[in-house]
Parts: structure tokens; C-alpha cells; sequence
């Protein structure tokens, strides 16, 4: 499953524990299923479905009573045990069935439910257009994960619980369904409709079944003999094409990786409107949200290609191995996000690959700082879904990548393999991965997933050097910070390189204390000392080297990272010679990314030379979304110069959508007296893929901090905007809110707008109650806590709530004095420039 962005973050770091948090264990199952059949009708217009879920199961405890099925909120008409009437209760979500004689391990029965199911709140969604939304598709689709599928048939729903199934599913024409692995066939009816038949017989948990209804254009692949099919809206067959048109291709790339061919006998990919997150890996049919369906001029700088490798890698990790319990839900997610990276290292080289794996660091970085902190694999949490975060995913993927560079890729990918073959149509936990990777390698690993995947945090690595010329030793200093909470320091390994004019000298230093001094021989003085140049290591670094030693590094290092962490080290040593450096990197750098943080940093230094040297490149560089990080740096200036060029940009244009949506809320943060008239200008005429462009406005007038334009963002708000420009009109009015007396309006409003239930404007007004910091919106946020059937929105409020109660008030207030102190920044850092532009050229005068 991959996830979207929700809205907002709480403000310093809280706890990951939150109330009703226990240790959970898996729950008893004396009896397990062995294959699963839905005969259903589904109802579109009456959101329903009905029909019998016959579920041949078998008994593995020495004798077993009673069964009992997860079921909820539904109705259950009638249950059989093998052909026979049985009597039940149906209370707790369980349907309780008492068997006639305690029966032996064993022994094999059926059950057969007829059932009904209404307007459910989870697991089955049904679309359908409004008169706001009168172009929005008819349809219904399911979401299992994690244990959501039995809200729509009875089943047992555990992860390690695998079963084969099969779905016949009538529906009236034009509607067809679909569900996991082949069509058997279909059948026409003499009520006019057609009964559609699907079967997979490669067991898979109950979470990963499938069932979509609506009206769908076919598109079929191959990759060999494997049909490779996608199922998009009428008409936007070659928006799927830009997406979806390189599934055979990964295909091959992850059986050569792996060793293992593709688990199922087809692999089938649909876009539903809607979807709750980016996509699901249901065994052999994934459900993607259309949302990724895009058109040329978005392909500029956006691809769904991540999304597609992300569920694809799952048919492996998820799929044909899944995780034994949710508290290892890693070993799916963390796995399905590093594939997505090898992807791209294979389809776009290692530069992007490295790049990609940064911005992971990033985003687990900022969840660990900014929100709570907690181990890989945990059994504390109020429910599953809890778990599915920057932790499970992006942590995790930076784990592996750890892994594959401490093992080699031989022994890595060998070890998974070995993890893939062993446990094939099964489940696995953690150490059963440890076992797999250290039978190939040789070694024990113990220590290792200890450290990175049981326990919490990284460590804070910081870098100096110092150079002993009478002995010729480059002294490469490191210290990684203490662990008190577990007695023992961090250990790993790190590639260090140093550059000596043209002389190299690798090694690689195996740090294992909280401070260790590394003597490295070396021909002469060092011009370059690179300790991880690939950034292979998850962790924190703060380089702490000197300054012509960074420059260096950010001029020619060959790799990526090590120019993007120079780059950062550089950002608070304001000299000439760094803000030449940076700008030759800004216009010269050869890949994007790089291109990308100088801009970002040059937009922290801030001063009038910074200001200069992004004025020039927000129309020379080249790649898209180097130029949006240069519009979005040129927001951190209230300055006429910085708000001119953004102005120019929105009305001119960009072969990027994405460049002028950032490009309009930097110029709302500029501040400029006349932003606001020229974004309300944009947000009338711009029409762009997904309303990207008309988002970014709303938020520029949000950060205008302009309560005269409230109205205009509250109206953006409103049911019928499209998805994109409500979310940012939910935080735009927050923007406009904080710290004054229009507080009390937006919590007004926000409370109104939690009528509809669009779970993405649903978190998007949790974000925007926490940014606002106002108690008075305590009762709302913990309405939604109350009501939100989705566990995502539960845990959101419960963090949002507990931050408001904490006393935040006056937020705004620091926010108007930061704005000042900004201003103020702005000036002393034009006027150090100056001087230092004055010191230079009486220095050059002097000396000439």
C-alpha cells in the first residue's frame, strides 16, 4: 500500500504511545481457511451489496468447538455448516458459530453466510456523481488493508490467515467487475444482467482480496507469457500509458533482482476515483487512485512510475511473502519502498536512485522530529493502521539500503532470495528475514536489527578533521551522540575517501563509540574529505569541515549526496567564495537534485547575493523541478525583486504546471501588497492537471497573511472545488487565522466543513486546527476523533487534540514576531553582503 501526504504535522516531537496503546499479540485461530467464494450482487445507486460467502476451512488445533468469522456491520441472514442450518450469534463484529462436536485437527468443513451489506463505513466505497461533482464516475471498490475486508464479507482476517478465492459478482451492464487473478468467464442474465467470474488459486490473506465495479477501458500487455492488463476511465487510455506502460518492464527488472518470477499468473492494475491511499497491492490486482492518471505536460516532472513499482515490488513482499503480524508490516512496506527505489535506480541511474533514497531520509526525518519517534517493528499501538507511516515505509526502505551496502549485492539480494523461496505463499516475521540474509552472508546480524529496526531513533553523526602535517595523518574525527536508554553506543561502518590534489586514499572506518579520532595516512594535505559519500548510512550529519574543504566537495565530487551534504554544511559560511560556489553549482551542477538543495540553500542564507543568484536561475535552469525549488527559495524574501519575478513567472507561464503553483505560493509568502490581486487573477483563468496550479494560489493568499482574503480562500474551501485546491484552502484559512480574532471564524468554518466526510479534506482540517493553535477547536477535533471510521483520522485527532490541550495558544503571536525577525534578518544579511562585497573589492584594489 502506498500512502498519500496528510496535511500537517504536530509541532515538536510527541509520543508515539497514545491512549488505549497495549502490546497486541495475534489472536487464536483453531481454524483456518483454505479458499474463499463470494457470490454477490452489488447495487451502485443503493450503495449495497449482498449474496453468500462460502469459506472451506480446516481444523488445526487438537479439537475445536466453535468457530467464530470476523464480520461487521452488516447483516447476516442465514449461516450452513456444511449444507446444514447452523445456529449463530452475530455480536462484536464475530459471527459466532457453535460446531455440533468438538471436531479433530484435521478435519475439513464449510460455511456458507448469506449476508447484506449497507452504506458501509469502511472496506466497501461506492463513487458516484452529485451535482457538485457531476463528471465523478460510478463505482464501488474495496479496501482490506489492514483489516478492513470484513466489513464487506465474512472471513478471518489476520495477515498470516491465506486462503485461494474466487468472486462471481453480478452487476447490471454497462458495469463490469473485476477481482484477483484471471476472469473465468462471464455470464449474461435473463434479468439483463452479467455475472462476472474471477479465480486465484495462490492463497492470499483475506486483507488482500479484491472487488472493483464500474466502467472501465481494457488495456493488455505481456511480459513473456504473462498477460499484464490495466483498467482505466474511458478515454484516458493514453494518460495510462504515460503511467502505467512500464509495468512489464519492472516486471522483468524485479524477477532478475529476486530470482523469483511473478507470483500469480497475471497481474492486473485499476484506477478507481476516490481512493483512500496512492494504491493496494491486492494479490494480483492492484488498485491505483486515478489521480496518477496524468497528461504530457504533467509528465514533465511528475510519474506515476513510483507508485506502479511501489504496489508491483508488494507482489512479492506482502503478497507471496506476508508479514506473520502488522507489527512487522516492514518487511511489506519498507521492502515495496526500496524496490521503488531500485527501480529508478535501473530506469533512471544512480543519481536519481541516491537522490531518492535523500529525499526518504527527509521525510522520516521530519516525522521522527517533528511528530513522534519509535521503533521499525513495535507491538504497541492502538490499532494497525497506527503503523503505516514515514517509520514503516521510508525508514524502513533506508534500513534495507543499509543492509544491501554493508552485505554487497551478491550476498543482499542473494539472502532475499533465500527469504522469497523459503517462505513463498506464507507469512514471515523479521527474524526470519535476519536468518535468510545471515545464512547467505556468513555473519551474524543480530546486532544490526537490533539497532536499526527494534530500537528507535539514528544516530547524529558529526564530521571534523584535522590535518597532522609532521606525520602526514588526516585525524577524522566522528561522534554519533550516546544511547542511555540501551547501554551500548551505535555501530556501523563508513566509505571515507580523501582527496589529496590528485592523490585518493579510501578506507572504510568502523565506528562503534560516541566519539572516535580515525589516523588516516596521507600523501599531503587534504583538499576533499568525503566520509559516506553516498549516504548510505541512516542518520543525521552535521559536517563540520573546512570551508575550502566543502567548497571542493560541492564542485567535483562525483557523487550526489556528497555534494548535496556540502552544500548543506555550507549554508553557514555566508563568504564570497561559498555563494560562488553555490551559484556555479546552481547553474552548472549536472543533476537536478543537486541543483535542487543549493537552491534550498541558498534560500536559508537569505542576504542580497543569495537573492541575485536565484533571480538569474528561475529562468536559465533548466530542469523543472530545479526551477521549482528556486521559486519556492524566492518566497523566503520580502522583497519587491523576489515578488517581480514571481509575478513574471505566473503570468507568463512554465512548460511545468508544478513551477507555477510554487512559483504562486512564494509569492504569497513575499508578501508583496500586490500578491494577492495577481493570485486571484491566476486562480479565475489557470486551468492545470488536478487544479495544481489554482492550489497554489489559495495557498499564496493563505501566506499573505491578508485577512482581507479570507472569503476568497473560504470559498475554495467549499464541497465542488476540486480536492487539491480545497486542501489548501482548509490551510490557507488557518494561515489567515493564527494568532488574530478570525481564529474563532476559522474554527467556525472548519467545523462545517467536517459535514461532506472526504477523508483528505478530513486531515487536511486536523492539520489546519493544529496550525491554527487555538483550544476553541479542541471540540471539533475531538468530534472527529469520535466519528472518523478511518483509524488514520483517529490517531490524527488524538495527536492534534492532546497538542492543543498542551496550552499552544499564541502561535500566531510568535508567528508576527518570527515575521518581523525575518524582515530583520533580510537586512543585516543585505548589509553583510554589502560589506563583504566592499571588503572584496578594496582587497582586489590593494592588491592590483
Amino acid at each position: 500500500m502506498s500512502t498519500e501526504c496528510c496535511s500537517g504535522l504536530v509541532r515538536g516531537r510527541g509520543d508515539w504511545t497514545l491512549a488505549g496503546s497495549r502490546d497486541q499479540y495475534p489472536l487464536d485461530h483453531p481454524v483456518v481457511p483454505t479458499h474463499v467464494a463470494l457470490d454477490v450482487r452489488v447495487d451502485v445507486e443503493a450503495r449495497a451489496l449482498w449474496g453468500t460467502a462460502t469459506l472451506s476451512l480446516q481444523v488445526v488445533a487438537p479439537d475445536a468447538q466453535r468457530l467464530a468469522l470476523d464480520a461487521r456491520d452488516m447483516t447476516v441472514l442465514a449461516v450452513r455448516l456444511d449444507g446444514q442450518p447452523a445456529a449463530f450469534r452475530h455480536t462484536g463484529g464475530k459471527i459466532h458459530v457453535e460446531l455440533p462436536a468438538p471436531l479433530p485437527r484435521g478435519t475439513a468443513l464449510g460455511v456458507a453466510v448469506d449476508y447484506r451489506v449497507e452504506k458501509p463505513r469502511l472496506g466497501l466505497y461506492f463513487v458516484a456523481p452529485d451535482s457538485a461533482y457531476p463528471h465523478k464516475p460510478r463505482q464501488a471498490w474495496t479496501q482490506g488493508q489492514d483489516d478492513d475486508s470484513a466489513y464487506w464479507f465474512p472471513c478471518l482476517d489476520a495477515p498470516h490467515l491465506k486462503a485461494t478465492s474466487e468472486v462471481r459478482c453480478t452487476v447490471p451492464p454497462p458495469f463490469r467487475a473485476l477481482s484477483n487473478g484471471p476472469r473465468v468467464g462471464s455470464t449474461a442474465n435473463a434479468d439483463g444482467t452479467v455475472t462476472w467470474h474471477h479465480r486465484l488459486d495462490v492463497p492470499h490473506p483475506a486483507y488482500l482480496c479484491t472487488l472493483v465495479v464500474g466502467e472501465f477501458a481494457e488495456v493488455v500487455r505481456h511480459h513473456g507469457n504473462l498477460p499484464v492488463r490495466w483498467f482505466v476511465p474511458p478515454g484516458r487510455e493514453d494518460d495510462a500509458e504515460r503511467s502505467l506502460g512500464k509495468t512489464p518492464q519492472m516486471i522483468a527488472h524485479f524477477e532478475k533482482l529476486l530470482g523469483v518470477p511473478f507470483p500469480y499468473p497475471e497481474y492486473a492494475q485499476v484506477t478507481v476515483a476516490d481512493f483512500v491511499f496512492g494504491g493496494m497491492e491486492n494479490a494480483g490486482a492492484t488498485t491505483l487512485m486515478d489521480r496518477t492518471l496524468h497528461d504530457a505536460r504533467a509528465h514533465l516532472d511528475f510519474s506515476s512510475e513510483e507508485l506502479v513499482a511501489h504496489e508491483l515490488a508488494h507482489q512479492w513482499f506482502g503478497d507471496l511473502v506476508t508479514c506473520r503480524t502488522w507489527s512487522e508490516g516492514w518487511l511489506n512496506e519498507g521492502f515495496a519502498t526500496y524496490f521503488a527505489a531500485l527501480w529508478m535506480e535501473a530506469e533512471q541511474g544512480k543519481d536519481d536512485f541516491h537522490y531518492d533514497l535523500w529525499l526518504a531520509l527527509r521525510r522520516y526525518m521530519e516525522e521522527d522530529g517533528k511528530r513522534y519517534r519509535r521503533p521499525i517493528v513495535t507491538r504497541r499501538y492502538q490499532e494497525p493502521i497506527d503503523l503505516f507511516d514515514r517509520h514503516l515505509y521510508e525508514k524502513g526502505a533506508r534500513v534495507l539500503h543499509m543492509l544491501r551496502a554493508e552485505l554487497g549485492d551478491a550476498v543482499f539480494f542473494g539472502g532475499l532470495t533465500r527469504y522469497l523461496q523459503r517462505h513463498a505463499r506464507g507469512s514471515a516475521d523479521t527474524d526470519d528475514l535476519r536468518r535468510a540474509l545471515e545464512e547467505e552472508a556468513g555473519r551474524s546480524l543480530e546486532r544490526f536489527f537490533d539497532d536499526w529496526v527494534r530500537a528507535d531513533g539514528h544516530p547524529d553523526v558529526t564530521v571534523d578533521h584535522v590535518y597532522d602535517a609532521a606525520n602526514k595523518l588526516a585525524l577524522v574525527n566522528i561522534s554519533v551522540g550516546a544511547r542511555p536508554e540501551l547501554g551500548r553506543p551505535w555501530a556501523f561502518s563508513v566509505p571515507v575517501r580523501i582527496h589529496c590534489g590528485k592523490d585518493v586514499v579510501e578506507t572504510r572506518l568502523k565506528v562503534d563509540a560516541e566519539f572516535q579520532r580515525f589516523p588516516v595516512k596521507v600523501p599531503d594535505r587534504p583538499t576533499r574529505v568525503v566520509v559516506d559519500g553516498d549516504d548510505a548510512v541512516l542518520k543525521a550529519l552535521r559536517l563540520r569541515l573546512p570551508e575550502e574543504l566543502l567548497i571542493d566537495q560541492l564542485r567535483k565530487d562525483p557523487s550526489v549526496m556528497a555534494r548535496v551534504r556540502a552544500a548543506w554544511a555550507l549554508q553557514d559560511m555566508p563568504s564570497r567564495a561559498t555563494l560562488d560556489a553555490l551559484e556555479a553549482a546552481l547553474k552548472e551542477d549536472a543533476f537536478w537534485g543537486v541543483q535542487a538543495d543549493v537552491a534550498g540553500v541558498l534560500g536559508e542564507m537569505r542576504g542580497e547575493r543569495a537573492l541575485r543568484i536565484l533571480l538569474g536561475a528561475l529562468t536559465s535552469v533548466k530542469h523543472p523541478k530545479a526551477r521549482r525549488a528556486v521559486a519556492r527559495a524566492l518566497g523566503n524574501w520580502q522583497h519587491p525583486d523576489a515578488a517581480r519575478a514571481l509575478e513574471e513567472k505566473l503570468r507568463l507561464g512554465d512548460d511545468s504546471y508544478f513551477v507555477e503553483a510554487d512559483a504562486a505560493t512564494a509569492l504569497g509568502r513575499t508578501r508583496d501588497p500586490g500578491a494577492a490581486a495577481v493570485l486571484r487573477e491566476i486562480l479565475r483563468a489557470r486551468d492545470s492537471w488536478l487544479d495544481v496550479v489554482r492550489a497554489g494560489c489559495v495557498a499564496g493568499l493563505g501566506e499573505t497573511r491578508d485577512i482581507t482574503q479570507y472569503e476568497v480562500v473560504r470559498g475554495q474551501a467549499e464541497y465542488g472545488h476540486a480536492v487539491n485546491v480545497r486542501i489548501a484552502a482548509v490551510a490557507a484559512m488557518a494561515r489567515l487565522g493564527q494568532g488574530r480574532p478570525l481564529a474563532s471564524q476559522v474554527v467556525s468554518d472548519l467545523d462545517r466543513l467536517t459535514e461532506d466526510r472526504d477523508f483528505r479534506v478530513t486531515m487536511a482540517i486536523l492539520g489546519a486546527a493544529e496550525a491554527l493553535q487555538d483550544s476553541a477547536a479542541v471540540p471539533v477535533v475531538e468530534r472527529l476523533q469520535r466519528q472518523g471510521p478511518d483509524g488514520r483520522i483517529r490517531r490524527r485527532a488524538e495527536e492534534v487534540a492532546r497538542a492543543l490541550k498542551a496550552g499552544r495558544d499564541g502561535q500566531g503571536a510568535v508567528e508576527s514576531l518570527r515575521t518581523e525577525l525575518d524582515k530583520l534578518r533580510d537586512e543585516q544579511r543585505i548589509l553583510r553582503d554589502r560589506v563583504t562585497a566592499l571588503e572584496g573589492a578594496r582587497s582586489t584594489t590593494t592588491t592590483s
